[in-house]
């Protein structure tokens, strides 16, 4: 699996699906980057208004 990006590093790209992680919290999320003026948009649309610190690509799927 990839290494966690710092948000202060790198963004993913636009409408990229993404885990994020927001220090300190311990959780993680899967939400997508919009927009700038809107950048962490959850997958059903609603904007994520938590301060997300770190994000990574998705893993690929099984394959069997």
């Amino acid at each position: 699996m990839s290494e966690w990006i710092k948000c202060s590093e790198r963004m993913p790209a636009p409408n990229q699906t993404v885990m994020t992680h927001k220090k300190g919290y311990g959780h993680l999320f899967i939400v997508h980057k919009n927009k700038p003026i809107r950048p962490w948009e959850w997958i059903d649309g609603d904007t994520c208004h938590m301060k997300i610190t770190h994000w990574m690509p998705l893993p690929e799927p099984p394959q069997d």
